[in-house]
Order: C-alpha cells, then sequence, then structure tokens
C-alpha cells in the first residue's frame, strides 16, 4: 500500500463515521457542519447529509479496492466538490460568523486535494 492508499482509505472509514453519527444524531454533526437542526426539516437535512457522507465514504473504499489509480485520483478528486459545496452552502447561510465551520470544510476540500496529488505523484 502507497501512503496514499492509506491516506485514502482512512479518509474513506472517517467519512463513514462520520456519516453514521450525523444519522444517528443530527444534532453534534449539524453544529460541527454549521447548520443546528432546531426543527424536523432540519434534523432530516442532517441525517440527509449524514447518508450521502456514508455514500461518499463506501465509494472510496470500493475504488480503493479495486485498485484502478485512475478511478481513485478520480473519485478522490470528485469528492472534493462535496467539501466545497458544503462551504458554499454554510457560507451563504451564515457568512464569515460561522468561520469555525467554513474551516471544517475548507480543511476536508484541503485533504482531498493533498490525497489526490499524493495519489497522483505516486502514478
Amino acid at each position: 500500500m502507497t501512503l496514499g492508499s492509506v491516506l485514502a482509505g482512512t479518509t474513506a472509514v472517517g467519512l463513514v463515521a462520520l456519516g453514521a453519527v450525523g444519522v444517528a444524531a443530527p444534532g453534534p454533526l449539524g453544529k460541527a457542519y454549521g447548520i443546528e437542526p432546531r426543527g424536523a426539516g432540519e434534523s432530516a437535512y442532517v441525517r440527509a447529509l449524514g447518508a450521502r457522507d456514508i455514500a461518499a465514504g463506501a465509494t472510496l473504499l470500493s475504488t480503493l479496492e479495486a485498485r484502478s489509480g485512475p478511478a481513485l485520483r478520480g473519485t478522490v478528486l470528485s469528492l472534493t466538490i462535496i467539501a466545497l459545496g458544503d462551504f458554499t452552502i454554510v457560507a451563504t447561510l451564515r457568512g464569515w460568523a460561522a468561520a469555525r465551520n467554513l474551516a471544517v470544510h475548507a480543511s476536508g476540500a484541503a485533504l482531498m486535494i493533498a490525497i489526490w496529488a499524493i495519489l497522483r505523484a505516486e502514478a
């Protein structure tokens, strides 16, 4: 296993775990995301984000298992869109008052880009 593969696998497991928390307990994850669920609709939204993260992690694990470098790099790069989308949503809803939450999403995007760059260098 290469460093890039280990990082991708660790990130995938982290996404699945994070998503499971969101499905089971939307309050804490919503707060971390920058969307505090105050009603049933907002809780459902955070649960949907949790399910999305589970699916993203599972997709990354499946792609890693397939041992296709180009597919793995493409999957990692495409998952960057999720973090950037989350950043945009929180920035639109709460602005820079949610700087801590925005940093979480920006860090996620930076992590994915770093993993992609490592995988590309290892190719």
